[in-house]
């Protein structure tokens, strides 16, 4: 089931609502979600204006590839927030996720780079703002760019960014597998690990 709401005013918005499938705000659609659940088999995505207490078990995904969310309210994210870039620009060129309340964050950063483009070192993206911030995301996906250049992500006391690093100035490269997001998270002082064990490869310049 998809749901579209784009350009309707002052809707409100219910987990029933979701079912098995997304619902779309459209290109403006503004929702009241106070109160509103958004369970692990649904997607809530689009750009516009949402309002109230809203809580992520799913995917939150702002744009319509790309494009911004601004939610009047409090948020507790456990989910998957899921962020598009495709340029510098926010809303145009990258998907921003606007909070003017206490966020919580817990849950998956994913990150999916649009094809046709490709972000170059020193480039930086603001994805998140928020009114308050407790707790950070558990873990992150997509921060592998390749050839040695990752997203390092980037918080600061009201907003949230990713830029784009390079491995050790490009000294060395090297391959984690399955654990390379986790490695750059941890480099960047984010994410969190009780052990890490991995074997790869690492190649001197």
């Amino acid at each position: 089931l998809d749901s579209v709401f784009g350009g309707l005013q002052g809707s409100s918005l219910e987990s029933a609502d979701f079912l098995d499938g997304q619902v779309d705000l459209g290109r403006d659609g503004r929702l009241n979600v106070d109160g509103l659940v958004i369970p692990g088999v649904g997607e809530l995505s689009g750009s516009g204006e949402t309002s109230g207490v809203l809580v992520n078990e799913g995917v939150l995904s702002p744009g319509n590839s790309p494009g911004i969310i601004n939610h009047n309210g409090d948020l507790t994210q456990s989910g998957t927030l899921l962020i598009e870039l495709g340029g510098l620009d926010p809303g145009s060129g990258h998907d921003l996720l606007n909070v003017t309340g206490a966020l919580t964050l817990g849950g998956e950063l994913r990150i999916d780079v649009l094809e046709g483009f490709t972000p170059e070192l020193g480039q930086r993206f603001e994805f998140l703002t928020f009114g308050s911030l407790t707790g950070d995301f558990a873990s992150f996906d997509g921060l592998d760019l390749g050839g040695g250049l990752y997203l390092k992500p980037v918080l600061t006391s009201d907003a949230y960014s990713l830029e784009v690093a390079q491995f050790f100035d490009g000294l060395f490269t090297f391959d984690a597998g399955q654990f390379q997001d986790e490695v750059y998270a941890l480099m960047s002082g984010r994410g969190t690990f009780s052990a890490l064990s991995f074997s790869g490869e690492v190649h001197l310049f």
